[in-house]
């Protein structure tokens, strides 16, 4: 059986299961924090998911989704530059960084005040911080600094890559990888730093291969395959593996969401040494879902070609 006959069907479902609770406006909307539900984050970043794996099975659907969640982005935005978790929470990077991200793969130009906003959050050390404020959400975290990282223009990269770099190899913790300051396992981070790694074609840090594994969810076990596959080149080291992720996605098509993302307490700066926030979980599975695809499309986009179909 071939890596691709495996992921192909996995991968139309979990499409499917995105679109069939996609809303009418375009937008995803998930978890159930004191501040509400997110919808400008959960939908950039959910369309993300859907728009690589749409482009790898050539699911016309699937592109169309993407888009009409760029226009809710466009048409949603309530802040003068920028984009946050919903409109009642302010910017951050991360969230402005997903939209510029889903904006520059669909092609579509926003004005560059969204672009300046994101380069405010980067800091002396190179890194970008969540938010603009005083406490620890508004020092640098290397799970945003790789969203942003990738999220910048050629120019902007060009002119940050040096600092960008610096910070990448002084936030490593040799056994661990990145840590995350929004999520509970450091795997997100780790896998995002990898993504950001080969944009700026530097070399890995040499114990990568030995870090620790701690996987207590499908959003954990995706992260970990991805990692997987980005150190090995050979198919059959990520086979197995990602058998068990396949085996894990629900009969509706989704894989199940769990309380990974962390609410970070403001006067916590180092979550990864003593945690201190509250756990949610996307109950509609979408940033789960969204976050297989994006790396079951990554692993597809490595030379493994998916049968192309349409939903």
């Amino acid at each position: 059986m071939t890596i691709s006959t495996n992921i192909a069907p996995n991968m139309h479902k979990g499409l499917e299961y995105l679109l069939s609770v996609q809303k009418s406006d375009g937008s995803w909307c998930d978890y159930d924090l004191p501040v509400g539900a997110s919808d400008q984050w959960v939908t950039a970043y959910t369309a993300l998911g859907v728009l690589q794996a749409g482009r790898v099975l050539k699911v016309d659907a699937a592109i169309h989704a993407a888009r009409a969640a760029a226009d809710f982005l466009l048409n949603s935005q309530v802040y003068e530059a920028g984009w946050g978790y919903n409109s009642t929470t302010g910017v951050d990077a991360d969230s402005t960084a997903q939209t510029i991200r889903l904006m520059r793969a669909l092609e579509i130009d926003i004005p560059a005040r969204n672009h300046s906003c994101l380069l405010q959050h980067f800091q002396e050390n190179g890194g970008a911080s969540t938010y603009l404020d005083q406490t620890a959400w508004g020092i640098a975290h290397p799970d945003v600094t790789a969203t942003a990282g990738l999220a910048l223009s050629h120019e902007q990269f060009a002119y940050q890559q040096k600092s960008l770099q610096h910070y990448c190899e002084l936030s490593y913790i040799p056994g661990i990888g990145w840590p995350t300051y929004w999520w509970k396992n450091h795997l997100y981070a780790t896998w995002h730093m990898l993504m950001l790694y080969q944009r700026m074609n530097v070399d890995l840090p040499s114990d990568l291969h030995s870090i620790a594994v701690n996987i207590e969810s499908a959003f954990d076990f995706a992260w970990a395959l991805g990692i997987l596959h980005v150190l090995h080149s050979d198919p059959t080291v990520i086979a197995q593996p990602l058998s068990t992720l396949c085996q894990l996605q629900l009969s509706d098509g989704a894989w199940p969401g769990a309380g990974n993302l962390r609410v970070t307490d403001p006067d916590c700066f180092q979550p990864w040494q003593a945690p201190a926030g509250e756990y949610y979980t996307d109950q509609r599975h979408t940033i789960t879902t969204a976050s297989v695809l994006m790396v079951l499309s990554t692993i597809a986009s490595a030379g493994i070609d998916p049968k192309a179909s349409s939903i």
